[in-house]
């Protein structure tokens, strides 16, 4: 298991391992790419549908704080911003999980890191989503 990151060498949440390997074969086998994919290919219900399955997972398994997870989180974030159709009500819940996982990544990586900057960029795009519709724009 990586215990820091390639990018700044920050240690990472998830440094001590399991008796069995459990936990590294879970993280490595989590299918975040096609939940990726599909929200690039604009799939987004596609996508949604697949974190809702895996999301619970990972958090109960590999916690909150581990680096799977919040890309797992942030995949979600990304995908109902980027979704025309999502209700007001899926962007206000996007606003608070995203929050969340700011203020989480920034506790474990610094404001430096270039994941704490994906999260501050995704926030300010829910932000200005949010700021859109409650004006009244589409």
């Amino acid at each position: 298991i990586l215990t820091n990151c390639a990018a700044c060498a920050a240690p990472l949440a998830h440094t001590a391992p399991d008796a069995y390997g459990v936990r590294q074969d879970i993280e490595q086998n989590l299918p975040e790419g096609p939940s990726v994919s599909l929200t690039d290919l604009k799939r987004y219900e596609e996508a949604r549908s697949i974190q809702r399955k895996i999301i619970p997972v990972a958090l109960r398994i590999l916690g909150a704080e581990n680096d799977t997870t919040l890309l797992l989180l942030r995949t979600n974030v990304r995908s109902v911003y980027s979704d025309p159709k999502a209700t007001l009500a899926d962007l206000r819940q996007t606003e608070r999980s995203m929050r969340d996982v700011l203020q989480r990544t920034r506790q474990i990586y610094g404001a430096s890191h270039p994941d704490t900057q994906t999260c501050e960029r995704f926030m300010h795009n829910v932000k200005q989503i949010l700021a859109k519709r409650d004006s009244g724009g589409a």
